[in-house]
């Protein structure tokens, strides 16, 4: 069936288990992709959190909103 994906994978985009897990959902990447994590400050920003989707899509991206996390909203195309 459908399947949408999407959170804290505590990883980037191009790590082995996130591209392993999206290969076997059978999703594409909903991009841009931008640094979410913020827990060094300005300093560093880390792409942690993504969204996939069956034919991908697009992320906008939240304010921190209490998280030392950036929230992402995606708009998908399934």
């Amino acid at each position: 069936g459908l399947v949408l994906m999407g959170g804290d994978f505590n990883m980037v985009r191009w790590g082995y288990s996130v591209e392993h897990l999206a290969a076997v959902a059978g999703v594409k990447v909903a991009g841009p992709m931008q640094g979410t994590y913020l827990g060094f400050g300005s300093l560093l920003a880390l792409p942690l959190d993504h969204v996939f989707a069956p034919q991908s899509g697009r992320v906008t991206y939240r304010p921190l909103l209490g998280s030392d996390h950036l929230g992402l909203l995606g708009s998908l195309a399934l």
